[in-house]
């Protein structure tokens, strides 16, 4: 029998995979979620035709707004990994912006 638990829920329904994991989840105040997703620093982000991969160089504090998940108002809330790619920094797309989430940006 599988342990759940609150991580590996939201984890499964924001369909994360490995760099992302869930930090915390708060259930801050009446029907408001605050999901914290983190990611693995040691993790070799690809970009273009990096075959290597690189780690993050810094990262930006990001959060996104879902106004019915779980029938909750939910905020992703996230230090977003930017790569360095010769001379150019880029910020790492996060899988919880594809369209069918429901996540948009504040």
């Amino acid at each position: 029998m599988t342990d759940f638990s609150v991580e590996w829920l939201f984890e499964t329904s924001l369909k994360l995979e490995e760099p992302w994991y869930i930090e915390k989840v708060d259930f801050a105040r009446q029907q408001e979620l605050h999901i914290h997703i983190g990611f693995h620093n040691d993790y070799k982000f690809k970009i273009n035709d990096d075959v290597e991969g690189t780690v993050a160089h810094d990262t930006l504090k990001k959060v996104w707004k879902n106004p019915s998940f779980f029938q909750y108002t939910a905020y992703i809330i996230c230090n977003v990994p930017r790569v360095k790619h010769g001379e150019e920094i880029t910020m790492i797309d996060v899988p919880w912006t594809r369209q069918d989430m429901g996540f948009k940006p504040l």
